[in-house]
């Protein structure tokens, strides 16, 4: 995306980005109301300046009232973890997946030294569907009740339902689908709900165990410091601290898998992101066995795709596409004009950029015309002309959307799974830089560019939906198996089988 000729004023950009160095971070140093309240209008007014798709889902009275709503919040000192709270709340409201809020350097440095150490809420969940929630683990391993598989209602006599309406309200999504803040719950929900509910001593959990019998069980936090004396009774030594209750995300292969089930003739590619540099080479590498060896069905796992260059995953849309595509109907920008330019890190590289690649047009904005007029066709070497299976979910975001987009009612390809976490219509996204807010240093992503990715889609704030709905299960959790995976399995006329 960034023009070799621009590189050089990289070091420039940082430079005017940045600010004399703040002091050094504890999560207990708290901020002034009148600190507070000057990052909070600052945000509000790039926002209104820059953001190319601002009202595109609300109206703006809406987005305006819950800039005052925040504002009129900020009447005491906050930590930076409850400001950024907050603020997450009011951009929540503008429905728009790339325009979220992230911790300041400072806090992100510290988190890394410092690993979490408090009490948690004991139970890592999955969740889906508005009002499912099952139990994946159990930090308490002795606790032969709250055990994966097992069905949750309630937790203190919040309803499922009533909870994650009240944790979606702090996540940033592409228009009015929920799909991509469930399955970001369900990364590390004891972090989530101690956030918003904060933390009991004990929680009522109402239940549906595995042999279908209903009851309430009560569960203690889990405390990483090794304060649980049952547990140490039993172990003889401090319980390991579950993966899923650090608060990480599970690494993920950057490039991709790809394995052959030369039985099925059947191979399988798993992509979890669109950001490799060394996607291409693997994507050739992989097209090139495809023909080889004659595979007829191909795979391609999306789940778990939040996105990332557009070189990449236009690249792996010519080898399956039938027909000429372009990016996306429309791609322009509001105004590169930032009330605080100082602030937005790389935005005058951003800027610059545009020189080069857009043009004003009649509307007034600034189009990104490479990508709204130019026409990729379909690869001739190595091209797969087989059936093609895409698995999609709640991570199926920004780039994943460009690539399945071309792809989708094309005659030998199958969506099989959930509706994407991306928007079908479009999203705002290209460059997206970063809004360092002053005083917290709390960071914005700021997206320059809003993309019209099918005209001809409803523009109802609703994701890609799959051809082949499967949805979650408690079964299936419970036995570890993957349904979506079985489901292409019995498509392919082939006896089920566990992923």
């Amino acid at each position: 995306m960034r023009g070799g000729q621009l590189a050089w004023l990289a070091g420039l950009v940082i430079l005017l980005g940045g600010c004399a160095a703040s002091a050094s971070y504890t999560p207990a140093k708290k901020y002034a109301p009148e600190a507070l309240l000057r990052d909070a209008e600052l945000a509000r007014q790039t926002l209104e300046a820059n953001h190319p798709a601002l009202t595109w889902y609300e109206p703006a009275e809406t987005i305006s009232k819950a800039f005052n709503v925040l504002q009129a919040s900020l009447t005491d000192s906050l930590t930076e973890t409850q400001f950024r709270l907050r603020m997450a709340k009011a951009l929540a409201t503008i429905r728009c997946g790339h325009t979220s809020v992230r911790p300041s350097k400072a806090a992100s440095k510290y988190a890394r030294k410092h690993p979490p150490r408090e009490p948690v809420f004991p139970l890592q969940v999955k969740v889906w569907g508005g009002d499912s929630m099952v139990v994946l683990a159990n930090a308490h391993r002795s606790d032969s009740v709250l055990v994966r598989g097992v069905l949750v209602h309630a937790i203190n006599g919040r309803t499922v339902a009533q909870i994650l309406d009240s944790l979606c309200q702090f996540i940033s999504t592409d228009g009015y689908h929920r799909n991509f803040a469930w399955q970001l719950i369900s990364n590390n929900f004891p972090a989530w709900h101690k956030s918003v509910f904060g933390l009991s001593d004990s929680y009522a959990i109402n239940y549906t165990s595995l042999n279908s019998l209903r009851g309430t069980a009560t569960v203690k936090n889990f405390d990483p410091r090794g304060n649980d004396s049952a547990q140490r009774r039993q172990k003889g030594s401090r319980p390991p601290i579950p993966d899923s209750l650090r608060g990480r995300v599970p690494l993920r292969t950057a490039t991709g898998r790809f394995t052959i089930d030369t039985a099925r003739s059947l191979a399988i590619m798993v992509i979890n992101s669109f950001s490799s540099s060394g996607q291409l080479r693997f994507f050739r590498q992989s097209f090139a066995t495809l023909q080889r060896m004659r595979i007829q069905h191909l795979v391609l796992e999306l789940r778990e795709n939040g996105g990332g260059k557009i070189n990449n995953s236009t690249k792996l849309t010519r080898y399956l596409v039938s027909r000429p595509f372009r990016v996306a109907d429309t791609v322009a920008a509001k105004s590169l004009e930032y009330p605080y330019p100082g602030r937005v890190r790389e935005g005058l590289l951003y800027k610059l950029q545009a020189l080069f690649v857009t043009r004003r047009m009649d509307d007034g904005q600034l189009h990104y015309r490479s990508y709204e007029t130019k026409y990729f066709k379909p690869l001739k070497k190595h091209h797969f002309n087989g059936q093609v299976y895409i698995i999609t979910g709640g991570f199926t975001f920004s780039a994943s959307n460009l690539f399945i987009t071309p792809l989708a009612g094309q005659p030998n390809v199958t969506i099989v799974g959930e509706e994407t976490g991306g928007g079908a219509y479009g999203n705002s996204a290209i460059n997206i830089p970063e809004l360092v807010l002053p005083y917290t240093r709390v960071r914005m992503r700021l997206p320059l560019y809003r993309m019209v990715i099918n005209s001809k889609a409803p523009h109802d704030g609703r994701g890609i939906q799959p051809d082949v709905p499967v949805p979650p299960g408690s079964y299936y959790l419970a036995t570890r198996q993957d349904p979506k995976m079985l489901k292409v399995y019995e498509l392919l006329g082939q006896k089920k089988g566990d992923k």
